[in-house]
């Protein structure tokens, strides 16, 4: 590994390394690693599940979070276990008592030992909260970890909101005896009303409806074929072309799958709300 002059953290990307390669912060600056072991290894009581929390469409959203997170090119620190007997961090073990890495999360995934959408988000954390209570504060890796838990709760939040959304839309009476599913098709009559509703949102509501699908269902997106725009014909298979920074996208509502079809159902349905209030109190 490279100590650099400022005697701060570095990494050595080597394959072989077992990953990064903590090295100590220099005397008086920032906290010392594990020096606040204790308060930082707490946690806060569990929260009631939503009731998304273990359906497939929420596993597979995050799953595809956790991807994002990996293929970023400066996560290499946090995709494999710290290979702490090798680089002789014989505290580390005593410091960090339950160790994590996004390898690790994706290969549980893989292997179907998450049941529920709150065992990933809490050992993706643990990724973040373990390399900051051994680093020093301010250091290097302190600072990078940061950044990624920051980012990952922004993103989080934005799948969260997401999933809360197709739950209110897949039920939207709370009378009846039975519970809607949200991997219910719709209905013909609902897709129609849905096509309408597209046609009456603004170009930033349509850009915020090709984000949700490009996340959740991008095999409903497509460009439209050379020579078919400007034809005379309606698009047919309920087919809208939207356009979003210049470029335009073809969005096949029939393509849909039930969850990602329900989120948006509710997202058309409140600003059709919104847009009704606003004309009527003018």
């Amino acid at each position: 590994f490279f100590i650099s002059p400022k005697n701060n953290f570095k990494m050595d990307t080597d394959p072989g390394s077992g990953g990064p390669v903590p090295l100590p912060a220099p005397s008086g600056s920032g906290r010392p690693r594990g020096g606040n072991a204790t308060t930082a290894s707490n946690s806060s009581a569990p929260a009631a599940s939503p009731p998304w929390a273990s359906s497939p469409h929420a596993l597979r959203r995050v799953d595809k979070l956790v991807n994002s997170l990996i293929s970023r090119g400066d996560s290499v620190p946090f995709r494999v276990p710290v290979d702490w007997r090798a680089m002789e961090l014989w505290d580390y073990p005593k410091i960090v008592r339950k160790m994590m890495d996004l390898g690790t999360i994706k290969r549980k995934m893989e292997r179907g030992e998450y049941s529920r959408v709150q065992e990933v988000v809490e050992d993706v954390r643990l990724v973040w909260k373990n390399c900051m209570l051994y680093n020093a504060d301010g250091s290097d890796f302190y600072l990078l970890a940061e950044g990624f838990s920051s980012k990952f709760e922004e993103r989080w939040r934005k799948v969260k909101a997401e999933l809360d959304a197709t739950e209110e839309s897949s039920n939207p009476s709370s009378s009846g005896p039975g519970k809607f599913s949200a991997d219910r098709p719709p209905p013909l009559d609902t897709r129609a009303k849905f096509s309408h509703g597209l046609c009456r949102l603004s170009g930033e509501e349509l850009g915020h409806v090709l984000q949700i699908v490009d996340r959740s269902c991008p095999a409903a997106l497509s460009r439209p074929r050379s020579g078919a725009v400007g034809g005379g014909g309606p698009a047919t298979g309920d087919q809208r072309d939207q356009r979003q920074g210049g470029n335009e996208m073809e969005l096949d509502v029939d393509a849909l799958d039930p969850p990602t079809f329900w989120m948006l159902d509710r997202y058309v349905r409140d600003r059709g709300g919104e847009r009704a209030a606003v004309g009527g109190s003018s």
